[in-house]
């Protein structure tokens, strides 16, 4: 008699196979299915952030200026300057550059050893304040040929900015200045008539020179013969030409490079000795992932941890920064071999325990990172991890969980 029980194909010899395939499925549905719900076990009710919106990038000063009022502090801006420090938490400066005249919205910051600088737009402006309430603007020599500013890094007492000008069809063409405030006072150019990849993406500086970061290259300037128009016939250091650069840093003992690039194809890691002009660049990582401008380091347990901001080219919600352990002195490792998850490995810059991966990828790993610091002792002894994201405020890593800081 037929059966009306079991279809002809689960009678006959191919059962087992059919049950080891829906046992596969079962399973991998399953693995899937826990990860999930573990992960969302991890996840931390979301706190409204103190600083809303797109924060700019978060720079210090630690007791080298003139002026305690400015020393021992992080800074950044979002449409007004704010200032942080542990006994006061995140505070909007008292004296604001829009009481000296300022008018257009506070947009990026940079930290000299003397002053602070915060560039805005509509109009676009430069301004420095030495004592964190007086505010001077700053002129900018060239701004009918290049009226926009485009971001601005100070490195020791040196300040320096890309000025950009748009034609018709919406191409930008940059200049490369800086702040001659021992001469005329004003914004004035090393470098004109840059095209549309001369824009400045970072400064450092390392033995006696100035490493200037464009998106097509970097440059070496000797610190002894900074003047207008010094880098008018300047090469890009070898290894670093074309390479789409948002990023650069030195390691601790401040004796090599490192740069992040964001190229059409694969983004890549560059690293060099700084040796000045003769400073030659080599690929040490290439991946399908894309770097931005967040870069810091961090000391965790004895270990220095590169932070380098992170984000997939398509599909998934796979941010926030990633982590390279560097030699025991701070040095940068002579191959990379991997870019770690924050929290899945031992000396990584957040707790490492069973849930801290988890809950990093349910926060902060969600959201696109655009500047991140380890804050200095002389600012905050507990050494709070902030992050500025894209569009969801200012973050913070305290007790053991990424969130917004409130």
């Amino acid at each position: 008699m037929k059966s009306i029980f079991l279809p002809d194909f689960m009678k006959n010899k191919t059962l087992p196979a059919v049950l080891l395939i829906v046992i596969m499925i079962l399973t991998v549905f399953s693995c899937k299915q826990s990860s999930i719900f573990f992960n969302i076990s991890t996840e931390n009710p979301p706190n409204k952030p103190k600083i809303p919106g797109a924060p700019s990038k978060i720079v210090a000063i630690t007791g080298t200026s003139a002026h305690t009022d400015l020393n021992n502090r992080l800074y950044l801006a979002r449409k007004s300057v704010y200032s942080y420090n542990e006994s006061t938490g995140w505070i909007r400066m008292p004296r604001q550059p829009s009481s000296s005249g300022a008018k257009g919205d506070i947009v990026d910051i940079a930290a000299a050893e003397t002053a602070l600088f915060v560039q805005t737009i509509d109009p676009y402006e430069l301004w420095k304040t030495e004592d964190g309430e007086n505010w001077t603007q700053i002129p900018n020599s060239v701004r009918a040929s290049y009226p926009t500013l485009q971001g601005i890094y100070a490195v020791n007492d040196q300040l320096f900015a890309s000025g950009a000008v748009r034609d018709e069809y919406g191409r930008e063409n940059y200049v490369l200045l800086w702040y001659d405030k021992d001469g005329t006072g004003e914004l004035v150019p090393l470098k004109g008539n840059m095209g549309g990849e001369g824009r400045l993406t970072g400064a450092v500086h390392a033995g006696n020179y100035y490493y200037l970061a464009m998106l097509n290259g970097i440059y070496a300037l000797d610190d002894s013969s900074v003047a207008e128009g010094v880098l008018e016939s300047a090469a890009y250091l070898p290894g670093s030409e074309n390479k789409g650069i948002v990023g650069l840093i030195t390691d601790i003992p401040e004796t090599s490079l490192l740069a992040v690039c964001n190229s059409s194809d694969r983004d890549r890691i560059l690293i060099a000795e700084a040796s000045g002009n003769s400073s030659s660049f080599a690929e040490k990582y290439n991946s399908d992932v894309r770097f931005n401008r967040a870069l810091s380091i961090a000391k965790v347990n004895e270990k220095y941890i590169l932070m380098v901001g992170h984000a997939p080219r398509s599909g998934d919600y796979n941010y926030g920064y990633r982590e390279i352990v560097l030699e025991d002195d701070g040095t940068f490792p002579d191959s990379i071999g991997r870019l770690n998850v924050p929290g899945s490995f031992s000396n990584s810059s957040i707790t490492y325990n069973d849930k801290s991966e988890a809950e990093y990828q349910s926060s902060l790993g969600r959201e696109v990172v655009t500047s991140i610091i380890q804050t200095p002792s002389d600012v905050d002894g507990e050494k709070i991890l902030f992050a500025s994201t894209f569009n969801k405020g200012l973050w913070s890593y305290r007790n053991g969980e990424w969130n917004a800081e409130e």
